[in-house]
């Protein structure tokens, strides 16, 4: 399984989250290709679907996994992001890390969390988060947290759903 991610510490949170979750589960991934965001070509969006089940798994729930963004535009809004994770149902959201680049302004990458505020929403930050200073990194989890995002530092969670 590939979770579209270069982050040991977001894999794992990830798998976590599958592993605890009790549930059927069916995995929308979506993803923009960083390199050519980086390079102010057009963006692209990539899709693939998983389908997971397990003994354990009693109930459908669909997951929403973002990544590597690189605080990029996707439409006024975000609306090209937000409309397909809107298609997609998500029971929740992950963000396993580059959803904010440390080169580029943050603000896109607030305004997609919240347009998706509606969606319980968790967080691990990637190593373009980590190549910010301390003070910088800790206002933008700050920030995520105010838009109500679940910000994991080192820790895990057992997300419990109702099929």
């Amino acid at each position: 399984m590939r979770w579209m991610t270069d982050d040991a510490a977001c894999h794992i949170m990830v798998q976590k989250i599958i592993i605890n979750m009790n549930k059927k589960i069916i995995t929308a991934c979506m993803t923009a290709a960083g390199a050519a965001a980086a390079a102010g070509l057009p963006f692209r969006i990539d899709e693939t679907f998983y389908r997971i089940a397990a003994p354990e798994i009693k109930h459908q729930t669909r997951i929403c996994v973002l990544s590597d963004l690189h605080s990029s535009t996707f439409g006024k809004n975000q609306k090209h992001i937000v409309e397909r994770v809107h298609r997609a149902r998500p029971d929740l959201i992950v963000m396993p890390g580059d959803i904010i680049d440390d080169k580029k302004d943050s603000g896109p990458a607030f305004e997609l969390v919240s347009e998706l505020g509606d969606y319980p929403l968790f967080y691990v930050e990637g190593n373009h988060e980590r190549r910010m200073t301390d003070d910088v990194r800790i206002r933008q989890k700050q920030k995520l947290k105010d838009l109500g995002a679940h910000v994991l530092e080192d820790n895990s969670v057992i997300i419990e759903t109702s099929g």
